[in-house]
C-alpha cells in the first residue's frame, strides 16, 4: 500500500516545526518489541500484538534495551526528528545515537571549538562547569588540579551517603558488576544522562569529543555535561532502585522522574548554551567565508585575479 500525499508530507519534518530541545520528553524505554515505520508515525508492536504510537518528534532519547528490534525506516524517522536512539545492553555499557541539529547555525560548534583550543578559555568554562555542582563558590586562583581534588571528595562523600542509605556501608564503585547491582544500576542510569547530554549536543551541532575537563574520549564533552548531575538523578536513583525487585525497570523509571523534577534537559541545554555564549563568533551569519582577518560574504565568486586589488575583493561583484 502507497502512502498517501499526507502521509509521505510526514517522512520529513521541517527542523523549524520540531519541538525546541527544553520542551520534549527526557526519555522514552522500550523493551521486548518491535518497532517498525508506520503510515503516518513510528509504532512499537508489544509482545501480545498491541501497537503503541512512539512519539519520536517529541522525545529527546529513545532507549531501546534488550530483546527490541528496530527497522531503518523508524530509524530515520528518529534521525530526522531530532531523536537519540540508544541501544542499551542490561548493563547498559554499550549504545549508540543517531540524530540531526535542531539548528541550522555552526555558531554553537564554533564557540565549542574556541573553547577546546583556548586553553585559557578552557580553565574559566570547567571552573563554570564545577560551579553548576557546588553550592560553594569557588576561589579565583583555584586550579584544575584543585578542581578536580574537590570533586574527589564530593563524589566520594556522595557515594558514601547514597550506599550508607540502603545498608551497604563497604560498597565499592566497579563499572564490571553483576546485574541487579547498585554499580550496574549506576552504569543504566548514567548511561540515560549521557544519551540526553548526546541530545543537547546533536541539537546545537556540537562536538561530543571536544570536552571541557575529559579529554580523549569519543564522548568527552557528554561525560562533562552528564556529570554535573549525577549526584542529583544517577546516584540517588541508582542506590535506591538497586533495593528493589527489578532494579533496571525501577532504575529507568527512577531517573525519568527526577530528570521531569529536576527540569534536567532545560537546565542541561541552558548551562551549555551560557558556558559557550561568549566565546561566539561574531558574525553570526550562516552563508560567511573564513578569512585571515574577518569573515567575507558567501555565495560570491572570489577570483585570484582579485588579489592585486586587494584579499578577497569579488570579480564581478555579483553573487554565483
Amino acid at each position: 500500500m502507497s502512502y498517501s500525499p499526507e502521509a509521505a508530507g510526514l517522512r520529513k519534518v521541517a527542523t523549524v516545526a520540531l519541538p525546541r530541545i527544553q520542551d520534549r520528553l527526557s526519555f522514552l524505554a522500550l523493551d521486548r518489541c518491535k518497532i517498525v515505520q508506520g503510515r503516518t508515525g513510528v509504532i512499537a508492536i508489544l509482545e501480545d500484538g498491541s501497537e503503541v504510537q512512539v512519539p519520536g518528534g517529541s522525545l529527546t532519547v529513545l532507549m531501546l534495551g534488550p530483546g527490541v528490534s528496530i527497522t531503518t525506516p523508524a530509524l530515520r524517522t528518529f534521525a530526522n526528528s531530532g531523536c537519540v536512539v540508544m541501544a542499551s545492553t542490561a548493563l547498559a555499557d554499550g549504545w549508540y545515537t543517531t540524530a540531526v541539529p535542531l539548528t541550522s547555525s555552526g555558531k554553537w560548534a564554533c564557540a565549542q571549538a574556541r573553547v577546546w583550543a583556548d586553553p585559557g578559555a578552557r580553565v574559566e568554562a570547567a571552573r563554570f562547569l564545577y560551579g553548576q555542582r557546588f553550592d560553594d563558590d569557588l576561589p579565583d586562583d583555584i586550579t584544575i588540579a584543585q578542581l578536580r581534588g574537590l570533586e574527589g571528595k564530593r563524589m566520594k562523600a556522595a557515594y558514601k551517603q547514597a550506599a550508607a542509605s540502603i545498608g551497604l556501608s563497604h560498597w565499592r564503585r566497579k563499572v564490571d558488576d553483576a546485574d541487579g547491582t547498585a554499580n550496574s544500576c549506576l552504569n543504566l542510569a548514567n548511561s540515560i544522562l549521557y544519551g540526553v547530554a548526546a541530545s543537547v549536543c546533536s541539537a546545537l551541532c556540537l562536538s561530543p569529543a571536544l570536552g571541557i575537563i575529559h579529554q580523549g574520549a569519543a564522548n568527552a564533552f557528554l561525560f562533562d555535561l552528564a556529570d554535573c548531575f549525577k549526584t542529583e538523578v544517577s546516584i540517588p536513583v541508582a542506590f535506591q532502585s538497586s533495593k528493589m525487585k527489578d532494579p533496571a525497570s525501577e532504575t529507568r523509571r527512577g531517573v525519568r522522574s527526577a530528570m521531569k523534577r529536576q527540569r534536567v534537559l532545560a537546565r542541561m541545554t541552558t548551562l551549555t548554551i551560557k558556558m559557550l555564549e561568549p566565546h561566539l563568533p561574531v558574525s553570526a551569519g550562516n552563508d560567511v567565508l573564513y578569512d585571515q582577518q574577518q569573515v567575507v560574504p558567501g555565495h560570491r565568486n572570489y577570483s585570484d585575479k582579485s588579489r592585486s586589488a586587494g584579499q578577497g575583493a569579488e570579480l564581478d561583484g555579483e553573487p554565483f
